[in-house]
This record gives C-alpha cells, sequence and structure tokens, in this order.
C-alpha cells in the first residue's frame, strides 16, 4: 500500500510541475546496461527441518529503450531487455555443504511511462521516474552446484575417509512444461537522473521489478510460492533526431 501511494503522488508531482510545457515530440533510441540483484521469494514450508536456505543472486541486465517525447516531462517508452534473475539454495545442517546455484535468463518487455522534472539553474539535467510494467518470457536456465551421492540419516552415517559422497555438476536445465510457468509479467517503478546535449541525453537509474507470475505451475498439492524480485542499477545513453541535424550542417 505505502508503495501504490509513494507512486501515485510522483506522478501527481511530476504532473502538476510541468502542465502547462509546449508539446516536445522527439524519438530517442538508446542502450541500457547494469546490474541485477535477484531475491526469489519463497517459504520453506516444504522442509519439515528448516535446512534449506535460499540467498539472492547477481546478474545483469541489457536493454533497448525507445522513447517517444510527447512533452519535455512525459515519454512513453518500449524497453526490449535481456536480465538475469538468479539465486541459489543452500543446504545447512546434515546435507551441508549441498548448494546450488541457479543463472536464469529472461526475455521481457517493459512499456514504461517516462515523467521528468528540470533541475534549477541546471538545465541539462533533469530527475526522472520510470513506472509501468512487463510481459516476458523465462528464456533459458543453467544449474550448477554440489549435492550428495546418499543422503544421510539422522543417525548420523559418517562415510568411510576414503569414499567422497559429493560431486559437482555444471549443466544446463531442461525446462518442464508441466512444471515450469515461463510466462513473466510484473510491474515497474524506478528513478535516477538523466544529462541531455544536443544529440543524445545520458540517463543513470534505480530501478526495483516486483513480479507478479510464480516460477511454477500449480502441479502439485500445496505449492511453495517461487517470485523473483530484482533491484536493477543501471546506465545508458539514448540519440534522437538531433542526432542527423548535426550531421546535415557539418556536410555543409
Amino acid at each position: 500500500m505505502i508503495k501504490k501511494i509513494v507512486l501515485v503522488l510522483s506522478l501527481c508531482v511530476f504532473a502538476a510541475a510541468a502542465w502547462a510545457q509546449e508539446p516536445f515530440h522527439r524519438l530517442y533510441v538508446g542502450v541500457n546496461g547494469g546490474w541485477a540483484y535477484n531475491t526469489l521469494y519463497t517459504s520453506n514450508n516444504d522442509d519439515y527441518y528448516g535446512f534449506t536456505e535460499h540467498r539472492a543472486g547477481h546478474g545483469f541486465t541489457v536493454s533497448v529503450p525507445v522513447r517517444y517525447q510527447f512533452f519535455s516531462w512525459l515519454g512513453l517508452q518500449v524497453e526490449p531487455t535481456f536480465i538475469q534473475k538468479n539465486y541459489s539454495v543452500h543446504r545447512t545442517g546434515y546435507y551441508s555443504p549441498i548448494y546450488n546455484e541457479l543463472t536464469n535468463s529472461f526475455v521481457d518487455f517493459p512499456i514504461l511511462a517516462n515523467l521528468s522534472v528540470g533541475i534549477p539553474r541546471l538545465p541539462t539535467l533533469r530527475v526522472f521516474v520510470n513506472a509501468g510494467g512487463w510481459l516476458g518470457v523465462w528464456a533459458d536456465s543453467h544449474t550448477k552446484g554440489q549435492t550428495r551421492l546418499v543422503t544421510p540419516n539422522f543417525a548420523g552415517y559418517v562415510y568411510p575417509a576414503k569414499l567422497d559422497p559429493y560431486y559437482q555438476y555444471d549443466e544446463k536445465v531442461e525446462f518442464d512444461r508441466r512444471r515450469d510457468n515461463r510466462f513473466d509479467a510484473g510491474l515497474i517503478i524506478g528513478g535516477g537522473f538523466q544529462y541531455s546535449l544536443e544529440a543524445c541525453t545520458f540517463n543513470v537509474e534505480c530501478r526495483f521489478n516486483y513480479s507478479l507470475t510464480d516460477l511454477q505451475k500449480d502441479y502439485m498439492y500445496e505449492m511453495v510460492p517461487k517470485i523473483n524480485d530484482t533491484l536493477v542499477v543501471q546506465a545508458g545513453v539514448s540519440f534522437n533526431s538531433a542526432l542527423f541535424d548535426i550531421f546535415k550542417r557539418g556536410g555543409k
């Protein structure tokens, strides 16, 4: 509820501050890249003894933002994006040191409202907010980790010293259409700064992706949810139609 209130207030402030400005009408196309920090929202209710720990994972993101600027303060942005939403699962107690690191790649298509206001006495610097949502697909998954050949019992069975009960693996995960939900969708809120030159705009942004979809289908009784929440810090540059005017002037 607090997030929704903050978002609505932000939209009202930006709209009220720039309502009287003239139409802008300019197209921007660019590239963004950055760091993605993903946290898996889940539950350990399926682990009776509580020996499972989910940890956040680091990844990267690359996108191609295409923005049409209706006014100097308002634009509509479509941003085809490749993003990693990684996490790891660690077993503790009797199961340690079993772990599983998952690299999950998504192709998402955010649609965002871009709202910005200028900073007094700094006409080339603006503060902006991006708000909207995305639709996408879980494109690829890779797993790496360590597990036991045989699970020890709770009587404290000890393997002979000459035997190694662990083995490592590093392999691609094959999707199971009965289990894996490859459809991806969610909400986005972000903000940052943009520095404008005649032909291009540089931006730095911090963004939060709130997923609305589960990584799993409802394929068994008492399903445990697995939902991604992703923090993105990125920077990029966008070019606009003024770039062509510069080339034309240079050729005269």
